[in-house]
This record gives C-alpha cells, sequence and structure tokens, in this order.
C-alpha cells in the first residue's frame, strides 16, 4: 500500500503542468462553490433574522380563537402573573403586548386596508427596534393623544407626510365599527415594504378603548429571545405556564419563510453538485489521458506481476491526491472570503429593489461548520468516482499487446 501511495504521488507530477491546471480549476470551483452556498446560506439567515426582529419575533402568544377572523374579543390578560412567568422565563430578552385590528385607513387621497397595531411604544422598541426604523418625524410616546407611525412606502401611495390627518376604521369587540382620527407623528422603513405597506402603529392605550376591551388585554404577546436555539426551551416552557393559549414560533407563525431557507440549503447543495460534476469531466480526462500515455508501463507492472486490483488502486490514489492537491487550497480560500464577507457584507442591489422582497440590500455571506464537512465529502466522492472509468481502462489492457506497442 506504502508503494502505491509514493508511486501515484510521483505519477501525477510527471505533467507538473496538467497537474496544477486540474488543481487550479479545483481549487476555483470549491473557491466559487462554497462562496454561492454561503451567500445563500447567508440570505435565508438575513431573511429570518428581519423576520424575527421587525415583524414575528421569536414566538408569539395569542388566543386560540384569535388567527381565525382577528376578533378583538379573543384577547390575552396582561396580569402580575403573565409579567412574572415572562420575567422568569429564561432565555427571554423583551416582550411586546399588542392590540390588533384589521381595518382601513383613509385619507383625502385615498383608502388601503391595513393593519392597526396597537403597541406600548417602549415594549415595542425594545423587542422590534421600531424606533430604529424612524425616518422621518418621531417615534410615538405614551401620553401624547392621537400619534401614528406608517410605512414610508404607504405614505407614498397616499400622498401623506408628517403631521396629515387620517382616519381609522375598524370593527370593535362587539362587530360595531368603531373609528378614529390620528396624525402622522413619524415614518418608518424597515427592510420589507410589502411589511411597511400593510402595517400602522398606534398606541394601545389609544387602541384597547376604541375596540371596547380592557386596558390590560392584548390580542398578540411578541417575544424576542437571546437566540434562535432557545426557542425549543422557551416554548416548552411557555406552552406549559399558558395551557389556556396558544403559544407559537416564528416557523409555526410563518412556514413560508422556514421553507424558503431550507430550500435554500438544498440549492446550494445543487450548486456545488453542479461543479463538482463539471469539474470530475476535467478529472476523468487528464486520468484518461495518464493512462493512455503510460500503458507500456502499466503492461510492463501488470506483467511483472502486479494484480489488477492494484493497478486499479494506483490509478484510484492518483486521481485521489490530484484532486486533494486543490481542494484544501479551494477551502482555505472560500473561508477566508465567507469570513471577511459575513463582517462587511455584500450588495448586491439597490434598498428599494431589495426590500420589495423583503430581504436587506447587504448580505453577508455564512457557512455552519456541517456546509464545509458536507463540501469536502462531495469532494471525495467525486474523486472517487472520476477515478473508476481511467482505473477500468487501465484494467482492460492486455499486457503481451501493450509490450509489443
Amino acid at each position: 500500500m506504502r508503494v502505491l501511495i509514493k508511486i501515484a504521488w510521483r505519477n501525477i507530477w510527471r505533467n507538473s503542468v496538467r497537474s496544477l491546471v486540474i488543481a487550479t480549476s479545483i481549487v476555483l470551483g470549491l473557491w466559487i462553490g462554497t462562496f454561492v452556498s454561503a451567500l445563500y446560506y447567508g440570505m435565508g439567515e438575513d431573511r429570518v433574522n428581519i423576520a424575527i426582529q421587525n415583524e414575528l419575533s421569536h414566538i408569539q402568544i395569542h388566543h386560540p380563537k384569535f388567527k381565525e377572523d382577528y376578533k378583538a374579543q379573543y384577547t390575552v390578560t396582561v396580569d402580575d402573573a403573565l409579567k412574572a412567568k415572562l420575567h422568569n422565563t429564561a432565555n427571554v430578552r423583551s416582550w411586546s403586548p399588542r392590540s390588533i385590528a384589521q381595518g382601513m385607513l383613509a385619507t383625502t387621497s385615498g383608502s388601503t386596508g391595513i393593519q392597526i397595531n396597537g403597541i406600548v411604544p417602549e415594549a415595542e422598541d425594545s423587542t422590534t427596534h421600531l424606533a430604529a426604523k424612524i425616518t422621518g418625524g418621531q417615534y410615538p410616546v405614551e401620553g401624547k393623544a392621537n400619534q401614528i407611525i406608517i410605512g414610508r412606502k404607504l405614505a407614498t401611495r397616499l400622498k401623506l407626510k408628517l403631521k396629515s390627518k387620517v382616519v381609522l376604521t375598524f370593527l370593535d369587540k362587539d362587530d360595531n365599527i368603531a373609528s378614529g382620527a390620528f396624525r402622522v407623528a413619524g415614518i418608518f422603513e424597515s427592510n420589507n415594504s410589502g411589511w411597511d405597506n400593510a402595517n400602522v402603529f398606534i398606541n394601545k392605550a389609544e387602541l384597547n378603548p376604541l375596540l371596547g376591551i380592557d386596558s390590560n388585554a392584548a390580542n398578540e404577546i411578541a417575544i424576542l429571545l437571546n437566540s434562535n436555539r432557545n426557542i425549543d426551551t422557551a416554548m416548552v416552557s411557555l406552552t406549559r405556564a399558558f395551557p389556556q393559549y396558544k403559544v407559537e414560533s416564528w416557523m409555526d407563525i410563518s412556514p413560508e419563510t422556514s421553507a424558503m431557507i431550507s430550500l435554500m440549503s438544498q440549492v446550494s447543495v445543487v450548486f456545488v453538485i453542479i461543479i463538482l460534476l463539471a469539474l470530475s469531466f476535467g478529472i476523468v480526462n487528464t486520468m484518461l489521458m495518464a493512462v493512455l500515455e503510460r500503458t507500456r508501463e502499466i503492461g510492463m507492472l501488470l506483467a511483472l506481476g502486479m494484480n489488477r486490483a492494484k493497478v486499479f488502486g494506483l490509478i484510484v490514489f492518483e486521481t485521489f491526491f490530484l484532486v486533494m492537491l486543490g481542494c484544501p487550497l479551494g477551502m482555505l480560500i472560500g473561508w477566508a472570503t465567507i469570513q471577511y464577507l459575513s463582517v462587511h457584507g455584500i450588495t448586491l442591489a439597490s434598498k428599494s429593489t431589495m426590500a420589495s422582497y423583503g430581504y436587506s440590500s447587504v448580505f453577508h455571506p455564512d457557512l455552519p461548520f456541517n456546509s464545509y464537512l458536507q463540501i469536502i465529502v462531495l469532494v471525495i466522492i467525486t474523486a472517487l468516482l472520476s477515478s473508476i472509468f481511467p482505473a477500468v481502462k487501465a484494467l482492460k489492457l492486455n499486457p503481451a499487446e501493450t509490450i509489443k506497442s
């Protein structure tokens, strides 16, 4: 075995230019493959972070019937027991109670359907950092009446400016029409223009009386955790603490986002496989040329008594060494590129274009450790499969004929 390895290693350097060209192509292929995989993975992670930080939070608590019709009477009581439990639950960073109504926003320029979110400004900001998204005007404060903040896209569509008057119309808990007049105090802009266009925010203390529900009632409790990895533990704890309510993670609330992340992971693997498949044709061609150039030598080895299994192993080792010659450098360059861009980011399109799809314009490529291992395994499989055809070709050589030729 040791002799075969030595011979195989020396053989790949017989034509050093050809070997280096193949090794270089492997380096470039793995560099591109790991980068694209990291880009897809990073895009998925960025989308999840945007959804969690801006829209969903990690966990939400509702009345079991609330999401059937979004009726105001289906509430969660924000009492001392609930506050204490959320405060004492491990890994809960912050939480925000919200009153929610589906209604109409009307102005002199037109009207549109929107979701009205009644918030406690300080709690909402600690959970979704909504104040940081204000691009004009000011974030609402408790105690100041008739304030509303709206998305920039909605403001543009309805020609609204700061201090513009709007009227909100919706159904209260008894299905009676309720309405209230508000003035635009602030305009916000997030990384999801569709979400901005469909949501407005007012003080919960003003919305609850209009809905006819108690001041300590909320339709939704949004909970932000320290990490996405803490969801399962927190879900178990909160479900046990509040069996009368429905506790859901962001994956339950937005299954399409979770499915998109899974799809991106699969696409990145397919992309790497395509690159390795293209490289395998070059490897097979190189090894086949190497076998045909050495037919007399291989025939001599067979004539001297080297069995066909060892000849097969010799070609396999040569192919494996040729592939692994470029693998470490390709993976290293790919890793270094990913580490740099994961910190500094990469801009692929304008902010408005990406926001229309719910993405940030700056992506941060990233790749988990198991994905690197997965790529290495695919490279090894590629090397072994690429060696089969040249090795079989070598085994079919007739010793007597090859020596005569």
